[in-house]
């Protein structure tokens, strides 16, 4: 499909543009039964030294990534994946100390997860404009039951069928963690903050979100605060009111 083939050839152009500046360690393994789909298993690790892309540079990159069988679940696949960059720079920004994590719960028979579990963390983020020290970000992203999209094979002779597609509905949350953000012009400190985000949505669009916000206080040239808490949750507006 049209849809397809233009992702791949983004992907295609993004290998494009990535070069290692030093030799790279790249191990495969993978083992599979067309018989038995469900019983698939995979594992890929990458290592190197530098990396460039995009007018970006990663030094000490470390990626491992594991698909094997979901004991507890029949008829689903487990997907590992980790990731360490001990330094990232792009223009006027650097990241020190990147770490990822993403886990995934893949049913063989649908297109779409069952569930993601993600987290992102840095141990410093510096751009001209802020400081970020001691981030990391949670998510969460589960499919609720008895909405998976199956997957099928392409058959030619029912294109002209219009019947409706489903819809699946997720629930989302999202968790950041932050032990100091500090502004630079003005100077603005903001510490041990955590901001909470649920979200329910399909894959048009959003239904309900929660937003979370705490802090133990804040400081600022014009004022500094204690305590802080805010809540706040939102609908979309229906168009036909």
């Amino acid at each position: 499909s049209p849809a397809w083939r233009s992702t791949l050839l983004r992907i295609q152009r993004t290998l494009e543009e990535i070069r290692f500046q030093t030799p790279a360690e790249v191990r495969l393994q993978f083992q599979t039964d067309l018989a038995l789909p469900e019983a698939s298993s995979a594992e890929f690790t990458l290592s190197a030294g530098q990396v460039t892309w995009n007018e970006r540079s990663f030094q000490r990159l470390k990626l491992e990534a594991q698909m094997s069988p979901l004991t507890e679940v029949p008829g689903q696949l487990a997907v590992h994946v980790q990731w360490e960059v001990d330094g990232v720079s792009a223009r006027e920004a650097s990241i020190l100390g990147l770490q990822g994590e993403l886990k995934s719960t893949q049913p063989i028979d649908a297109v779409l997860p069952a569930r993601v579990d993600w987290s992102l963390s840095a141990d410093v983020v510096e751009t001209p404009t802020f400081i970020l020290a001691g981030a990391k970000v949670e998510g969460v992203s589960e499919r609720q039951a008895s909405n998976a999209i199956p997957f099928r094979p392409w058959d030619p002779s029912k294109q002209t069928q219009t019947a409706a597609k489903p819809s699946p509905q997720f629930r989302s949350s999202l968790k950041l963690r932050l032990q100091e953000l500090k502004t630079l012009n003005p100077e603005i400190r903001l510490n041990e903050a955590e901001i909470r985000l649920g979200l329910n949505h399909d894959l048009a669009g959003w239904h309900q979100a929660e937003l979370e916000i705490q802090s133990p206080g804040f400081q600022s040239p014009w004022v500094e605060s204690g305590a802080v808490r805010v809540s706040l949750t939102g609908r979309p507006q229906d168009p036909q009111r």
